[in-house]
């Protein structure tokens, strides 16, 4: 609540013209009431090394603000009835079609990490070992005391991960909130968020053309708040040719058992139409195959798994809606307060959004050429100057311990993740219909735009620097690896999607339904193919049962000994000991007790450009019997168990027993306490 309270308190200095609609500033002072909160309790926690204490004061902070607030400006809050109604009428039928967009989407995120019956974690497939490194960080860090910003499972190796939301789920978990609760929280209200502001966004873009404006005088076309339904549909279930895979299904197993067949593939699909690749992950070994289709819906794979998208999408959807109202204006510099934050909430948002503004500003329209000194340059450089102030420290602590950013592993890299001998088919099969629809504005608009008679028209309709620059966000992640995994930028290739739908297929939707019947039918076709696939890979991850253990894998907290294993470590060691374990994707003692380990899943740490070869070798050399090493790096527990002897087969318990104290014992499990000068 304290959240909250404080985003209403400090929007009105970001919105001194009042060119934010109500429905806009609601969404807006939500989004900042967590992001700036989040950050100040962080600084506030290192600085006391205390989370509980930081979060203290920040409640004390945001009731003397609300106080001064108070007596500086009293206000009530009115509702008019007569208002809400309206909004009710026939005539606002986007509102039911906007809910239940979003009733859906928390169905989804409700699957991402759930209790069982029993009462255990589970995950859902696609995302499950991404979810156990949340977890992992959230216990962590509502746990440390003094608190500290480590990697939970690498010791002495920077947390270079964008964590903010995470920090978020630990202040709640701190306060003995359930883990489930906790982790659920941010993702709900922040997923929410980035869908409603890019409706709204895609609301200013879609009723600013003039010549939308004449024609919606007409009452010929959809008004533009349907027409953002439909844009929002496509950002989030838009998807590619993988559809033609579902009818070979359809047919195969028609043909082998009839109309019965049809109903099983319906039922359980045997593929994921967004996801038929056999190197991303995600899906059992007989569901996999090799069609290069690795665009996953967009909806599962960036806004439910990948859980620091979801807030950096919503930053970046307001920055694009505070580039529409202020960028024209002098009060554009407050801004940079909100993009300097983005690096420690979500790094790539941060990167995408820098070419953004680059592209704008070298290529863009006349109104957004900064370089080319507009009337608003002067604002435009502070915004800048802002903006890097803050974004610089934290982009010299992700520097310091990732080998991407430190080693200039950004190298030269086509096609993406293409194994096509021609990589228009593969952009054709990954993205579909929405690829040539935006390839096709694009052409028409840049050579129409060189025909002085045409050029005024192309201006109303289309916004030819944000279309400019999503040829830039899609040409970069199509040259340039980003990431240490090439499918990892996609988190860029997202953006490039934002923008081609919203200024690119947005107009062509509306050019359609202005049209006679074949424009209509011209547009329902369109739509409906360029989410078929994603709908079906939707459909089938809702209509999944909870108790599928295909489906849904659950964690450490399901194994008996493990739990009470934990229960004993939470009990009788410190907060920052440091533990010795397997490597899991959810050790026991950071997974269920919050206790850093030495090295876990290395998996993550090789995605997040981390050298984590050093503690690789020490690990094999202490469960070889090497404890002074053990001391050297402060390991206080090793964790004997028989997840350790898979993962080392080196272990030699004699030597390890001899030197160390075992403090617990349950079955073949044990912990060994390490005795050190």
């Amino acid at each position: 609540m304290a959240q909250l309270v404080f985003g209403f308190l400090v929007f009105d200095f970001f919105d001194p013209q009042k060119r934010f609609s109500p429905f806009e500033r609601v969404l807006a002072s939500i989004l900042l009431g967590g992001l700036f909160s989040g950050f100040l309790v962080l600084a506030l926690a290192l600085w006391w090394q205390s989370l509980f204490s930081a979060v203290l004061v920040f409640i004390s902070l945001s009731f003397l603000m609300v106080v001064f607030r108070f007596f500086k400006r009293p206000f009530l809050l009115r509702i008019n009835l007569s208002n809400l109604r309206r909004h009710f009428s026939r005539q606002n039928a986007w509102i039911v079609f906007l809910l239940a967009l979003m009733v859906f989407y928390w169905l989804l995120l409700s699957t991402v990490l759930f209790r069982a019956g029993d009462g255990t974690l589970r995950g859902a497939l696609v995302g499950w070992g991404d979810i156990a490194l949340h977890l992992n960080m959230i216990e962590r860090m509502a746990t440390a005391q003094p608190f500290v910003i480590d990697h939970p499972v690498a010791a002495g190796v920077h947390l270079v991960y964008p964590f903010l939301i995470n920090f978020i789920s630990a202040i709640f978990r701190s306060f003995g909130l359930d883990i489930v609760l906790a982790f659920q929280i941010p993702l709900f209200i922040f997923g929410s968020l980035s869908l409603l502001l890019v409706f709204a966004l895609a609301d200013r873009v879609l009723a600013s053309s003039k010549a939308r404006k004449k024609v919606l005088a007409e009452g010929e076309v959809l008004k533009s708040k349907n027409l953002a339904i439909l844009v929002l549909i496509l950002v989030i279930l838009g998807s590619g040719l993988g559809f033609k895979v579902f009818f070979e299904d359809l047919q195969k197993d028609y043909q082998k058992n009839g109309f019965i067949g049809l109903s099983t593939i319906l039922v359980d699909p045997p593929h994921e139409y967004t996801h038929l690749d056999n190197r991303t992950g995600g899906k059992p070994a007989e569901k996999d195959t090799n069609d290069n289709i690795v665009w996953i819906v967009p909806v599962i794979s960036f806004l439910s798994h990948q859980r620091s998208f979801p807030l950096g999408l919503a930053i970046f959807s307001f920055l694009l809606l505070s580039l529409l109202l202020y960028g024209q204006d002098r009060q554009f510099w407050r801004f940079g307060l909100v993009a300097g934050l983005l690096p420690l909430s979500h790094a790539p948002s941060f990167l995408t959004f820098f070419f953004l503004m680059a592209s704008l500003s070298l290529g863009g329209t006349r109104d957004f050429q900064f370089l080319f000194f507009t009337k608003n340059w002067k604002a435009w450089f502070k915004f800048g100057l802002l903006t890097a102030l803050l974004a610089l420290p934290q982009i010299i602590y992700l520097k310091a311990g990732s080998q991407v950013l430190s080693s200039g592993f950004i190298r030269p890299w086509f096609g993406w993740m293409t194994t096509d001998s021609n990589p228009f088919v593969f952009w054709s099969k990954n993205f579909g219909l929405i690829f040539w629809g935006w390839s096709l504005i694009l052409v028409l608009a840049m050579i129409l735009f060189l025909v002085p008679r045409f050029r005024d028209k192309i201006k109303e309709r289309l916004s030819i620097g944000f279309l400019l620059a999503s040829l830039v966000l899609f040409i970069l992640p199509n040259l340039f690896l980003f990431q240490p995994w090439p499918f990892d930028n996609n988190k860029i290739l997202f953006y490039w999607w934002l923008l081609a739908i919203i200024f690119g297929i947005g107009p062509l939707l509306s050019f359609l339904w202005q049209q006679r019947v074949w424009g209509k039918l011209a547009l329902i076709s369109f739509v409906f193919l360029a989410v078929l696939a994603g709908s079906l890979d939707f459909a089938a991850r809702l209509g999944r049962p909870r108790n599928s253990n295909s489906h849904y894998y659950g964690y450490s907290d399901s194994n008996k000994d493990k739990v009470a294993s934990a229960a004993w470590i939470r009990d009788n060691t410190k907060p920052n000991d440091l533990f010795l374990t397997s490597r899991d994707v959810d050790p026991l003692p950071v997974f269920l007790a919050g206790r850093p380990v030495y090295l876990g899943f290395e998996g993550w740490l090789w995605t997040e450009g981390l050298d984590y070869s050093r503690n690789r070798m020490v690990a094999e050399s202490v469960v070889a019997g090497d404890l002074k090493k053990a001391c050297d790096e402060k390991i206080a527990y090793i964790l004997l168990d028989d997840d350790l002897r898979r993962d080392y087969p080196r272990v030699d318990e004699e030597k390890l027993l001899e030197k160390t104290q075992v403090v617990f014992a349950s079955g073949s499990r044990q912990i060994l306490k390490l005795i050190c000068p």
